[in-house]
């Protein structure tokens, strides 16, 4: 579970934090505080003694009174231990006032009561099924026709071995006031109670979620909330009387709940704190286990005692050794969360131990519990620490959200900048290599043919047709370059116009005749910059070979798709057909044996393509197959 953060004494925010520590506690005690206003009845209406008698027995005890006067409050677990049945209290009221309404007032009728008025029955609950349970509070309103004379109030109690079952002192008097005392004792033992128990089942489900949903780090709510959920199950008997088990085994079983409650609870403090202590932990829960055992099998006689002796004691002083921890933990540590946890455990140790003392007869048996009131006080305090948590937990998400989004920001930044200076170098690194290979294909070829003319013009041994035909080929090398990188060159198509612009002129002076077939798919095929020079050399050095050692008068160029049914792979086909007179006719190189066949069959291999030259139907035909990926677009390698 995630640290509480330390309180630290700096001003106004500490001042502020005790303030509410302080403003807290008065919500904690409000319960017990509650138990002890209300304004009290006169003494003229008070009874303190009855004549009682048993009148049918579950667990018949040796030795017994039968019948005989009692004084009440009539405790069972200290005048009656081990006994459960039906026993009738009769009290002679004093002289009544009947002009003025009159009423009986029982603090405390511990399970199932009838209420008669000189044999007629006004109160009815025994045998019901929705009788009430051990916080039973009472108000009858007497008839009108009250007998002159004496008048006997009669009040039949059935109660249950061990199950804190007995009869507070009672009251008879005027209606009106004996209501005010009534109305505060239902309210604080009745309705307070219910609307505490219900409180703590309901706030038991948040935490039951929050461990469900992150059982390894939320185990500490899990404990609390197991703690809870167990102390609100056993008390359910203080506000009904439903026996779903007998007698025998209903009281050790809301006794033995009480143990496992603690032991939850025990367990959460120690985790709280993250304290490291098995041996307590293990000694805790043998406890705990072995108690159960024993519980079911003790006497029904001796129940009550060893319950309150041996069981809740021990549980007592084992709670307080667990409060005492987490306070040494808490100062050595504080937390917002620690101090207001601290606060509400310490708040309940003064009720738990007048619950153990209302046991063992030192409080009088008419007094309001305060362990059953006080405890939802604690989940009020857990409500907050959790609370607590979750603001803390959201603020720091927000937090990290915030500081997330700010690194994103400055990352994104930072990344945009470094793509920007990416994005340059590689675009003057890019001219840098564009340059470059413009300056190797300068140098190669219009740079050759230049120093070749050079040299030839240098010794004297060439003539004005060889000087002309050099500048020509430097002049169309040249232009080969340009209409590769040419801004205007966009598809191969575009720098195939270019190439036939030039070339048709020229053919014509020679007195051969062209012709052009284009397929409509290959208007959109683009070539990087270096495959299109390869390509338009080729094409180039086709035509060449054609007019000048094929003698050719008729070139055809047909540039269409593959036919996948030809088994060839998608690609574009570029045809030079020339009706020359074919290889085995011309010169050697035409033939294969020279530089120009090798440099054309070169260059295809360089762009992926493959070079064909074949003789069909009286035709030289030069095939160029380029691979194209969907018809539009190629992807080839670069000279």
């Amino acid at each position: 579970m995630t640290a509480a953060p330390t309180i630290v004494d700096n001003g106004s925010p500490a001042r502020r934090r005790w303030l509410a520590l302080w403003l807290l506690l008065p919500v904690i005690f409000l319960p017990i505080a509650l138990s002890w206003l209300g304004p009290v009845p006169s003494e003229n209406w008070h009874y303190v003694f009855a004549d009682a008698g048993i009148i049918s027995s579950d667990t018949p005890v040796a030795g017994m009174q039968i019948d005989g006067p009692v004084k009440l409050p009539d405790a069972w677990t200290q005048t009656r231990r081990g006994f459960g049945g039906l026993i009738e209290y009769r009290i002679d009221l004093r002289a009544l006032d009947a002009s003025v309404a009159q009423s009986v007032f029982i603090p405390r009728a511990t399970r199932a009561c009838d209420v008669l008025l000189n044999g007629n029955l006004l109160h009815a609950e025994i045998g019901r099924d929705d009788a009430k349970g051990a916080n039973r509070v009472v108000f009858v309103s007497l008839p009108g026709a009250i007998r002159e004379g004496g008048n006997q109030l009669t009040i039949r109690l059935r109660g249950y071995p061990n199950s804190a079952s007995g009869l507070s002192d009672v009251y008879v008097g005027p209606t009106t006031e004996l209501y005010r005392a009534y109305f505060v004792r239902w309210l604080v033992q009745d309705e307070l109670l219910r609307l505490a128990n219900l409180t703590v089942i309901a706030m038991c489900l948040p935490f039951i979620l929050l461990w469900l949903r992150d059982r390894k780090n939320a185990q500490a709510y899990g404990l609390f909330a197991a703690g809870a959920f167990i102390f609100a199950f056993r008390s359910f008997p203080r506000q009904v009387d439903a026996q779903f088990l007998s007698a025998a085994y209903l009281a050790p079983l809301v006794s033995a709940s009480l143990g496992w409650s603690a032991l939850a609870i025990w367990l959460f403090l120690v985790r709280y704190v993250n304290l490291s202590m098995p041996r307590f932990e293990r000694s805790m829960v043998a406890f705990v286990i072995a108690g159960t055992i024993v519980l079911f099998f003790l006497p029904t006689g001796i129940f009550s005692l060893t319950d309150t002796l041996l069981w809740r004691i021990p549980i007592l002083l084992s709670g307080i050794f667990c409060v005492v921890l987490f306070a040494r933990e808490t100062s050595r540590s504080p937390s917002r969360s620690r101090l207001l946890l601290t606060c509400g455990l310490f708040a309940q140790v003064a009720p738990a131990l007048h619950d153990l003392l209302w046991l063992l007869g030192y409080v009088t048996f008419a007094s309001a519990q305060w362990f059953p009131l006080s405890f939802p006080a604690l989940f009020v305090v857990m409500g907050l620490i959790l609370a607590d948590d979750m603001a803390s937990t959201r603020s720091a998400l927000r937090n990290a959200n915030t500081d997330l989004e700010e690194k994103i920001t400055a990352a994104r930044r930072e990344l945009n900048l470094v793509y920007e200076e990416k994005r340059l170098q590689d675009a003057e690194t890019f001219k840098l290599e564009e340059r470059g290979r413009l300056m190797r294909e300068m140098h190669d070829g219009v740079g050759t043919h230049l120093s070749l003319l050079l040299s030839g013009l240098h010794h004297g041994n060439l003539t004005e047709a060889q000087v002309r035909d050099s500048v020509q080929l430097s002049l169309d090398e040249l232009r080969l370059l340009i209409d590769a990188r040419s801004p205007s060159t966009e598809t191969l198509l575009d720098a195939i116009s270019n190439l036939r612009y030039r070339l048709e002129p020229r053919l014509q002076q020679v007195g051969a005749s062209t012709s052009w077939t284009l397929d409509e798919n290959f208007e959109n095929v683009l070539l990087s910059t270096e495959a299109t020079l390869h390509v338009l050399r080729i094409v180039q050095e086709c035509v060449t070979n054609a007019i000048r050692h094929g003698r050719a008068t008729q070139i055809g160029f047909r540039i269409c798709a593959v036919n996948p049914s030809d088994g060839e792979p998608p690609g574009l086909r570029i045809e030079i057909a020339d009706n020359g007179c074919g290889p085995e006719n011309a010169s050697p190189a035409t033939r294969g044996s020279g530089t120009g066949l090798s440099n054309i069959r070169a260059r295809a291999v360089a762009i992926g393509a493959r070079f064909v030259l074949d003789r069909v139907d009286g035709m030289t035909v030069a095939t160029i197959i380029l691979p194209v990926g969907d018809g539009k677009e190629i992807s080839v390698g670069t000279a």
